[in-house]
């Protein structure tokens, strides 16, 4: 759906300081592009257009906050696009302070941990942004996940480590699920005590999604026969909106499969017709 700004300070804010970005992508030779010299030559002209009274996007003083899996080692890696600003951080879900320490190294995670950092500008004691990222380690993190329904998205979004239910809703943080459902098999490498999932399917902020209908959790040594452990209907994943905790009875297993039902119909603006809605979930935690 395309987007209408009628107030000239939103319009401003959408095209400022892009405007400048394409204008350097556009008009510049291959060979002079560069984006640290572009950095240093973007700050003057953003202080210009302030000084002009226009209203300027400050998306690279934003810090942006990413998980990445090694050797089933997790790290939180914090990023910002400014190289002239520094990046202050804490662990425990408080919001940041110029007090707070300074990110240098990826992030070590080894509890399920709220992150969060701000951009800061000692040359004008100013802070930037509020990046949250919940993470938690698990017994499925990076190991190898398989999907039997077609997708564009690639699975292993569903055993990275992250959590989206406490942020604000980006599809590219959501695996989407749609009328034909899901079955997700995780192969954990080797024999594990397993005793519960925990799936998130609803956003932090500014959007309701569709739950999921029915979840059923199954377990395998050898991925040819299986053992239904846990199962959950309507009722109770309403309940417990926006993550749903599924124990089952500790068991060995190398194989889970995880299926997900999606029976959800909506009325759709588009299509001016009643259709198949799409479920999203964020990670499949595995204790």
């Amino acid at each position: 759906m395309d987007r209408i700004y009628v107030y000239p300070e939103r319009v401003e804010y959408m095209v400022l300081p892009r405007m400048t970005a394409l204008a350097e992508v556009l008009w510049s030779a291959v060979e002079n592009k560069s984006w640290s010299s572009f950095q240093q030559r973007l700050k003057p002209v953003v202080n210009q257009l302030k000084g002009l009274s226009y209203t300027v996007a400050e998306s690279d003083c934003k810090v942006l906050a990413s998980a990445t899996v090694e050797s089933e080692n997790l790290c939180v890696n914090l990023s910002v696009a400014s190289a002239a600003l520094e990046i202050r951080y804490t662990l425990d879900g408080s919001k940041p302070t110029i007090q707070s320490e300074i990110y240098q190294l990826p992030l070590p995670i080894t509890a399920m941990t709220v992150v969060r950092a701000i951009a800061f500008d000692s040359d004008n004691n100013k802070a930037y942004g509020d990046e949250r990222l919940t993470v938690v380690p698990h017994k499925a993190i990076g190991k190898t996940i398989s999907v039997q329904q077609a997708s564009e998205q690639t699975a292993s979004l569903l055993v990275n480590g992250q959590l989206a239910t406490d942020r604000i809703f980006q599809f590219h943080e959501w695996y989407a699920i749609d009328e034909s459902g899901l079955t997700a098999i995780i192969e954990l490498e080797s024999l594990a005590e397993l005793s519960g999932v925990d799936i998130g399917y609803q956003a932090g902020l500014y959007r309701t999604l569709y739950l999921p209908t029915a979840i059923k959790l199954w377990v395998s040594t050898d991925q040819q026969e299986w053992q239904l452990v846990a199962a959950v209907e309507t009722q109770q994943i309403q309940q417990s909106s926006p993550r749903i905790d599924i124990p089952f009875s500790a068991i060995y297993s190398r194989y889970l499969k995880v299926d997900v039902e999606n029976t959800n119909r909506g009325f759709s603006e588009e299509d001016n017709a009643v259709i198949a809605m799409p479920v999203y979930i964020d990670e499949i935690v595995v204790r």
